[in-house]
C-alpha cells in the first residue's frame, strides 16, 4: 500500500496503461475520462472513500480502458493487484468467482443505463464541465505522463 499525493490535474493513470493496481480516494476528486483525439470525454467523478479501477482488476483486463486524474488536489491510496488477488485467494475459492460475476453484472448494467440513455441527466448533473482552460491543462499533464511512462495513445 501507497499513500500517492495529486495536485489537481495530475495523472493518476492512463488509457491503455497495464493494469497494476487500484486506489482508493481518501481526500479530493479524480475525474476519469475517456481520451477523443484533443478532446476528454468525460465519464465519471470519484470522491471521497470511493474506488477507481477496481472493476478492472477483476475482469482479467490487461489494459486501462479511461484514464484518470486528480480534478481536485487529492490523497490516494494504492493497492497492488498481486495484494488483493493474495486477500482473495486466502479466501474460499468462490469469493473470487463471486467478485468476477459481480463485476461483469455492474459491466452490462452501466453499459445497458448508457445505452437507453437511463439517468443521463444525472450523470450530467454530477460530473462537473470541463472549462476550456481545466482541458488544456489535463491534456498537457496527459501528453506528459504518456512522455514520461512510455504508454502509447490508443487508437480509437
Amino acid at each position: 500500500m501507497e499513500i500517492l499525493k495529486l495536485k489537481e490535474g495530475e495523472v493518476l493513470f492512463v488509457e491503455g496503461e497495464m493494469i497494476n493496481e487500484l486506489f482508493i480516494i481518501k481526500q479530493g476528486e479524480v475525474g476519469v475520462f475517456k481520451e477523443k483525439g484533443d478532446r476528454l470525454d468525460p465519464f465519471r467523478n470519484i470522491n471521497e472513500g470511493n474506488l477507481v479501477g477496481e472493476v478492472s482488476i477483476f475482469t482479467g483486463e490487461k489494459h486501462r480502458g479511461a484514464t484518470a486524474l486528480a480534478t481536485l488536489d487529492s490523497e490516494i491510496i494504492k493497492i497492488s493487484k498481486a495484494a488483493i488477488l493474495q486477500v482473495i485467494n486466502t479466501r474460499p475459492s468462490w469469493l473470487g468467482e463471486l467478485m468476477q460475476d459481480l463485476t461483469q453484472d455492474l459491466i452490462y448494467s452501466g453499459k445497458m443505463m448508457k445505452d437507453q440513455s437511463i439517468f443521463q441527466d444525472d450523470m450530467t448533473r454530477e460530473f462537473r464541465i470541463l472549462t476550456p482552460d481545466a482541458e488544456s491543462l489535463y491534456l498537457n499533464s496527459i501528453d506528459d505522463y504518456r512522455r514520461k511512462s512510455g504508454v502509447v495513445r490508443p487508437t480509437t
